[in-house]
């Protein structure tokens, strides 16, 4: 399940195990957190100018510091008119 942009504050998250092996079971909760803009050790190599809705481009993208053995999530931003967010590509980079 995704949850995008979240309300700020304590989450608590409820897992309900069908056909599990009885007692207790384990689950792996993995959480993100992505700035709108900036932060991170992701690049934008090129982009095109500006997008059309139902169009494809090619944005290059480049990470630094992608530690072997570990699992990475990230985001490009599509911004518009005042910096307003209007949507994200979100990728990732499994070195596992």
């Amino acid at each position: 399940m995704n949850i995008v942009n979240p309300v700020d504050g304590a989450w608590t998250v409820y897992v309900h195990g069908w056909s599990t092996p009885g007692g207790d079971s384990d689950y792996d909760l993995y959480t993100w957190e992505i700035p709108d803009t900036g932060g991170g050790s992701l690049s934008i190599g090129s982009s095109p100018a500006s997008a059309v809705t139902g169009t494809t481009g090619t944005v290059t993208v480049s990470w630094t510091g992608a530690t072997a053995s570990q699992w990475w999530f990230g985001a490009v931003s599509h911004v518009g008119p005042g910096s307003t967010v209007m949507g994200r590509t979100l990728f990732e980079v499994d070195n596992r």
